[in-house]
């Protein structure tokens, strides 16, 4: 007698199952969907409802979990999950060392953007209130640190020449510069506008920045920045360099 030919797969209401028999229906609805390589129908399903009810449950799930499983799934479409950044502090102030103009200000898109943006070697720095950024330009324009730079490459700066002796081989006391840490290195400025070791790379930058023949080092501690200063100094390496003025 010839054998009947097995009923048409007809997709299960999964709504209503339970226990054993929902987690069954589950492994049918996934080989369906070819996301085990282990065992597949032999015929195809019909019924557009598996799709829907497997990504309804996937969506009720974790979203790594969510990801993770469809993979592969047609009509899926998976995305890495990427936890939100956290918010950038609020600046309320900003000092512009070097730019087509400098000082301290308060306004980044009225003041500060065409002072700096697209401007070769420009150089400044956020703080928290508009004081602690006066406070930093101040001091940076006491040593000679800001420069206004000009359309055609030159600059003008309040350096006075020859500079004052050198009184940063020991390490600089904190400063308005960094006035919330002065960050993981010290820098040893070997030739700079006042050569030394600075404990922030603002001041380094400060020091070196536009100038093609500065050269300065990082160091993980102070101890080893003082001998290499040192050393340096013995060997007559270290040099003041004047910025080019207008």
């Amino acid at each position: 007698m010839p054998s009947l030919p097995p009923p048409p797969y007809t997709p299960h209401d999964t709504q209503t199952a339970s226990g054993d028999d929902e987690e069954d229906e589950l492994w049918r609805m996934l080989d369906a969907l070819e996301i085990s390589p282990a065992r597949r129908p032999s015929t195809p399903p019909r019924s557009a409802p598996v799709r829907t009810v497997v990504l309804q449950r996937l969506l009720a799930r974790p979203p790594a979990e969510a990801v993770a499983e469809t993979q592969g799934v047609s009509g899926a479409s998976p995305r890495r999950i990427v936890p939100k950044s956290k918010p950038r502090t609020k600046k309320g102030g900003y000092a512009v060392f070097c730019g087509r103009g400098i000082g301290a200000f308060k306004h980044w898109n009225e003041e500060v953007v065409d002072l700096v943006v697209r401007v070769p070697n420009s150089l400044f720095q956020g703080y928290r209130t508009l004081a602690q950024a006066q406070a930093a330009f101040d001091y940076a324009h006491a040593r000679g640190w800001t420069r206004v730079i000009h359309e055609d490459g030159t600059v003008s700066t309040t350096i006075s020449w020859p500079p004052t002796p050198d009184t940063h081989h020991q390490g600089p006391a904190p400063n308005p510069l960094h006035v919330e840490g002065s960050g993981p290195f010290w820098y040893v400025v070997y030739s700079g506008i006042h050569p030394g070791i600075y404990a922030s790379s603002l001041e380094c930058s400060l020091n070196t920045l536009g100038l093609s023949s500065a050269a300065f080092e990082a160091c993980a501690t102070r101890a080893q920045a003082v001998s290499l200063f040192d050393a340096a100094v013995a060997e007559g390496r270290v040099r003041h360099i004047y910025p080019t003025l207008k």
